[in-house]
């Protein structure tokens, strides 16, 4: 097992062996298919998208209708200047390989935090924000492509605002070109486009009462639900908490914040929504002088299962996940940022796992101290 995830040790193996064998005779009793060969192993198919001595931060990944390709587009960061390009792979067999990177969107502006979406089966926009003076006049640009691979720039959208300021974009493809973005001015705001994001809403609709960072957001189809998550500073000491608010009204984000994690500086959130309707959070949790990336899931966007940890590195750096639906609602696909220099933000490398097992995890992480209730949640 690849010692940068999270494990439960000998004791859990044994006892998750024994578990298995429970649950294939029960799965046998009552019908179930259970994967025996992806149950067992725990994490697999897991390794870097990237590699090299680069600075390569966040990424957006999508898995590409009808081909099933997983197509990610990332920020390489100049670890100097910290202005980023961004660049673009692919893999065709479930991430086992990846296509040699390649420069989409490269100026000698400041070019980051890309929000990558499908549109059609010959159809991506890609949002991100640039800094278009140099001295931090940050607006969100769009590209358009129809391969994924071959991108034009279009410059900065309208979102309502007189002078620059927007950053850190997120957006979701709700269907028929229907798209919805969060953004970061201050706070978190909303906005939302009808034709595939060549024009925006102008409403500067804010989802935070007060600052807020990094939000993103998800959307489940089958109830028409929205959830966004971002970062908050509530003590004003930098120790940040994750919170979330979900509603079924874009427009209207009166419910109260629900705490995702708040425990210790948390940060780096972003929702999804798994292919059984369950939602996913994914974040980055202060562990000692170090980052760790953890997930909880809920069914209904208010009450939330137990931590589940995926890293586990007392000396690296694992910040900016990314969860994308599997096939399999029991197992999530994660791409996250992992430090591989002695100092963070030097050199990092994308990462992913492709068949995160969310049911051997919580079982795991939860069962020897008595916690049934994230497994039941997140599984059944």
């Amino acid at each position: 097992m690849n010692p940068r995830y999270a494990s439960a040790g000998s004791v859990c193996e044994s006892v998750r062996i024994a578990w298995l064998v429970g649950l294939l005779v029960v799965g046998l009793l009552v019908g179930l298919s259970v994967d025996l060969v992806a149950a067992s192993s725990g994490p697999i198919r897991s390794g870097s998208v990237t590699s090299g001595p680069e600075l390569d931060y966040q990424s957006s990944v999508v898995r590409v209708v009808p081909s099933g390709e997983l197509l990610v587009v990332f920020e390489r960061i100049n670890p100097v200047t910290f202005f980023g390009d961004l660049w673009v792979t692919s893999s065709a067999d479930e991430g086992h390989t990846w296509s040699a990177p390649q420069e989409i969107i490269d100026s000698t502006r400041n070019e980051r935090h890309p929000a990558l979406v499908q549109l059609a089966p010959n159809g991506f926009a890609l949002f991100f924000l640039v800094d278009e003076s140099g001295g931090g006049s940050y607006r969100i640009h769009r590209a358009s492509s129809s391969d994924g691979s071959t991108w034009a720039e279009h410059g900065a959208i309208d979102l309502g605002w007189a002078t620059s300021g927007e950053v850190n974009p997120a957006v979701v493809h709700e269907g028929s070109g229907v798209l919805t973005m969060t953004y970061q001015r201050s706070g978190a705001f909303i906005a939302r486009s009808g034709d595939g994001g060549l024009n925006w809403d102008d409403l500067r609709t804010p989802v935070s009462s007060s600052w807020a960072a990094l939000p993103r957001v998800t959307y489940r189809p089958n109830d028409g639900a929205y959830l966004v998550t971002y970062q908050i500073n509530p003590s004003g000491d930098n120790n940040l908490d994750v919170v979330a608010k979900k509603s079924t009204d874009p427009y209207d984000w009166s419910p109260p914040e629900i705490p995702i994690s708040a425990d210790v500086n948390s940060h780096d959130s972003r929702p999804e929504v798994l292919a059984d309707g369950t939602f996913v959070v994914a974040f980055a949790r202060q562990a000692g002088s170090v980052f760790d990336v953890s997930l909880r899931t809920s069914h209904d966007g208010v009450t939330w299962n137990d931590r589940i940890p995926v890293t586990s590195d007392s000396s690296h750096y694992d910040t900016q996940p990314h969860p994308l639906p599997h096939l399999d609602p029991n197992l999530a696909i994660l791409t996250w940022s992992h430090q591989v220099s002695p100092q963070p933000y030097v050199d990092h490398d994308v990462m992913i796992e492709t068949d995160f097992n969310l049911l051997l995890r919580i079982f795991c992480d939860g069962f020897e101290t008595g916690n049934f209730s994230g497994w039941s949640s997140a599984v059944l």
